[in-house]
């Protein structure tokens, strides 16, 4: 995928700062945009919740990318699609073997989320604590 294009929101509508608060919420076996089967999470902060997930439509030996769903909380507050995709713009400027590359930004029903390259590995609070030097 292209990181270098600006990232939009592929609206259906509705206002484009805010999200519903009746969004279902993200969980393993959901389905985003018929593509996006959420598998398992795998961390969750204040904004959002991040979930492995298969991409249906990648033909690749290695289908699975991690999907970064608002959290409950933060997807009532108005500038959280702003803040969102403020995000994915600043990430896919970054281009490094050792940052997350940062692929897509889109919204299915009233779930909005960023689809980011997942890295295998150790996760970094892990591996910081035991690397407490850095």
């Amino acid at each position: 995928m292209d990181r270098s294009d600006e990232v939009t929101l592929q609206d259906t509508g509705a206002d484009a700062t805010t999200v519903p608060d009746q969004a279902p919420s993200p969980a393993p076996g959901m389905v985003l945009r018929d593509r996006f089967v959420l598998e398992r999470m795998l961390g969750a902060g204040g904004m959002s919740k991040v979930f492995l997930a298969l991409d249906r439509e990648l033909e690749d030996s290695n289908p699975y990318v991690a999907i970064k769903v608002l959290g409950d909380t933060f997807k009532s507050h108005p500038l959280a699609l702003t803040s969102l995709r403020r995000e994915v713009n600043n990430s896919r400027q970054l281009n490094h073997p050792n940052i997350v590359g940062v692929y897509h930004f889109d919204r299915d029903g009233d779930v909005v989320f960023m689809v980011m390259e997942y890295m295998r590995g150790q996760p970094l609070d892990e591996f910081l604590r035991k690397h407490p030097e850095g």
